[in-house]
């Protein structure tokens, strides 16, 4: 992690947030490690050096807090729902409901800046997350941004 992004979100904060979701006990959250990683050739830009990453990981989730309803018709209707809304973060056909485990199975494809000193060693990582732009625009150069 960028250590100028713990300027604008407090490390402290952040470690609050990942706990919070990971220690969640509505939710069950498994995570793969990445693949499919492709790297870029590194770009001088201003004083640093960029390369754009993509990768590819599996997640699974449950909603533990999601009540069971004696009518099967509703209980699709939910599932459903809760389907097309992660569907819009991870895109349409990335994700699957398993009736067997009741897990959410989403394929995530995600973009990433490196960046180095030197373009060589010592690389921090930022995930380009659109959503996000407001705070990737005061880390990244313009340069990087406006294609987000």
């Amino acid at each position: 992690m960028l250590p100028e992004f713990f300027e604008i979100i407090p490390k402290n904060q952040m470690i609050m947030l990942m706990k919070q979701v990971y220690n969640n006990p509505d939710l069950e959250f498994k995570m793969d490690k990445p693949k499919d990683i492709t790297y870029g050739e590194p770009k001088k830009i201003e004083e640093k050096y960029y390369s754009e990453i993509t990768y590819s990981y599996d997640i699974k989730m449950k909603f533990n807090s999601i009540e069971e309803s004696e009518d099967e018709e509703q209980n699709g209707l939910t599932r459903n729902l809760m389907k097309l809304q992660l569907e819009k973060t991870f895109g349409s056909g990335n994700v699957k409901f398993n009736e067997e485990t009741e897990f959410y199975e989403i394929h995530s494809v995600k973009n990433a800046f490196g960046i180095s000193e030197n373009g060589m060693s010592d690389w921090k990582f930022v995930v380009v997350e659109p959503k996000q732009k407001f705070i990737l625009e005061k880390i990244l150069p313009k340069e990087l941004t406006e294609k987000i």
